[in-house]
């Protein structure tokens, strides 16, 4: 069924991509003091296209960042994220699949089917 809305650009328009971008680095540019740590530099995200690592130092940093998110109307899709806790003694880090490990295969693609699920979002033009 089709819906309308105020806020964003249609799915599949061409000037989306870029405007998201340059949305999502204004949010970003809230975020980087929230995690970056004077003490021992390591980079706060790694992206690419709309694919982004959050790479924090704790668990409060995560919510930090959810939390800066929300004040621009970004919310987490909780389907298509992935928590990773790179510790000295654990290997599951090996596990995680990062940009480029699923491209082509078929749950890259059954993936890439689920992004054009409608979501509801509650956020509101000023």
């Amino acid at each position: 069924m089709p819906f309308t809305t105020n806020i964003g650009t249609p799915q599949g328009d061409s000037l989306s991509p870029v405007l998201f971008i340059v949305y999502l680095e204004h949010a970003l540019r809230d975020i980087r003091p929230v995690q970056n740590d004077k003490q021992e530099p390591v980079p706060a995200e790694i992206i690419y296209a709309d694919d982004i690592d959050l790479i924090g130092k704790k668990d409060a940093d995560v919510n930090s960042i959810e939390k800066t998110l929300k004040t621009h109307c970004l919310k987490v899709n909780v389907d298509k994220t992935e928590h990773t806790s790179v510790r000295k003694d654990s290997e599951d880090w090996k596990t995680t699949k990062k940009v480029g490990s699923l491209l082509g295969s078929k749950e890259d693609i059954e993936h890439r089917k689920h992004l054009s699920k409608k979501q509801k979002s509650n956020c509101t033009t000023p």
